[in-house]
Parts: C-alpha cells; structure tokens; sequence
C-alpha cells in the first residue's frame, strides 16, 4: 500500500512539473523558425505565451552573434493587471548587425518575483541591406586583352560577385566594398557582360554591358580598361616606319647641304 501512495506521489509531482513547465511556454512568433531572417534595420520581435500568462511579469529578449556576448535588445514589462498576456513584443534597431551572419534571439520570461520562468531560442540570420553593384571600369563596344586586364565593379554592401562572360564564369576578389579580376586566358570573342553580387543572401546584377570584345592582339587592353587607347600592334609598326623615313629624309638633306658647299 505505502509502495502504490508513494508510486502515485512521484507520479502527480511529475504531472505538476508538466503543467507548470507547460503553463508558461514560450513561442517564437516572429521571426519564427520559417522565416528566420532579420529583414529590416528596424526588427519586431514577439513572442507568445501558449498558455496564459498569469504568472509572467516581464520578458526580456536577447540578441547573441555566433561566438559573441548577448546584447540584451529590450524587455517588455508592461504591466498586466488582468495577467492574461498572451504575446509580449520589442522592437529594436538592428543596423549594426552583420549581413549573412549567425545569430541566436533569446526570450527570458520572469515571473513576479523576479524568477526566471522560461526561455526560447532561435537561430536567425541577418540580412539588413541589399548589395548593390556598378561597372567601374568596362564599356560597351570596347576591346580589352583576355590575358592581364583587370575588370572593376563597385560592390556596396556585398561579400562576393561572380563575373560572367557569356556562359564563363569567374569569381571575383572582394575588399572594401570593390570587386576586381583580373582576366587569365579568358576565350576570345564578343560578350555580353553581367556582375552578379551577393551579401551572402541576396544577389544583385550589375547593369549589363554589350559588345565588349576580348582580343590578344591587343597588347594593352588593361589601360584600355581605365579610358585609355589601346595602342595595336598595327600602330606600333606604323609609328616605326614613320620614324625610320623621317630619319632618311633628314640624312638626305643634310647630304645635299654638304655638296652645295
């Protein structure tokens, strides 16, 4: 008998352990684990209670970068005189957050004592601006050199891009908001050219730049880049021999001088 009291004791301690664990559950409502994405630099965040709130005074919501300190971003304590609550909120301002960066939101709920009733996390990441891309350096309807030019776009907010000649495609080097490549052995020919960048979550496209031409016999297709003439193997040979005449010319009339004396 005192075995199936005792049984029947263990046994409502843990039901009771159950309700009271259960009675102030914590919900991640927004952003909830679908969609979980710091989507703007001004971020709501909320959270329910799944059943009631008669115990809760306050929540305080967290945010945490992977491998950083906890940022306590706002707490709700509004008070509650019928202490029914079912959803507590904050807004707070996210721009110092990183893009395509890890972060953990944490909600504290406490009851009236002060004491730590629940907590949820949720793993969200951040996206706050969209990259942006603009051609720095290719022009329609230009011949550069497929071997040592260097291609430059202007990439804010972005942590890659992806250069594309035609169906070629080449990853770009990013640093300080600037993408370059510089062209190895690219296939010559006629291109339509796009710059695609990505912060990680979005991507954005460079404005399409037509009929640029990759060709070997121009010898100096990386200054042609930077809106200088590319000087052709054709020119060169035509500045040599118009040099050599000018030579001749000026040894013959120095001749005719000589025999006039």
């Amino acid at each position: 008998m005192k075995k199936t009291i005792m049984i029947w004791a263990i046994t409502l301690c843990i039901l009771m352990a159950g309700v009271m664990a259960a009675n102030n559950a914590l919900t991640w409502s927004t952003p909830n684990t679908t969609d979980n994405i710091i989507r703007s630099a001004t971020q709501f965040l909320n959270v329910s209670v799944t059943y009631g709130a008669s115990n809760l005074s306050y929540v305080e919501f967290y945010l945490t970068p992977s491998g950083g300190t906890a940022w306590l971003v706002g707490n709700d304590s509004t008070y509650n005189s019928e202490k029914n609550r079912t959803h507590y909120n904050v807004t707070f301002d996210a721009t110092n957050t990183s893009d395509d960066t890890s972060y953990t939101l944490t909600a504290k709920a406490y009851n009236f004592s002060a004491n730590l009733e629940d907590t949820e996390t949720l793993v969200v990441i951040a996206d706050n601006t969209k990259p942006n891309c603009t051609q720095s350096s290719l022009v329609s309807g230009a011949t550069y050199n497929p071997v040592g030019s260097v291609v430059t776009v202007t990439a804010v907010n972005a942590s890659g891009c992806n250069l594309k000649f035609g169906s070629n495609v080449y990853g770009m080097t990013e640093s300080s908001d600037v993408c370059t490549y510089t062209l190895t052995n690219v296939p010559e020919g006629t291109y339509n050219v796009i710059v695609t960048n990505t912060d990680g979550v979005n991507t954005t496209d460079c404005t399409q730049v037509n009929s640029v031409t990759l060709d070997k016999s121009n010898k100096v297709g990386t200054k042609a880049m930077y809106g200088e003439i590319a000087v052709t193997e054709g020119a060169k040979k035509s500045n040599k021999t118009t040099i050599i005449a000018a030579v001749l010319l000026i040894g013959a009339a120095m001749l005719l001088l000589r025999k006039k004396k």
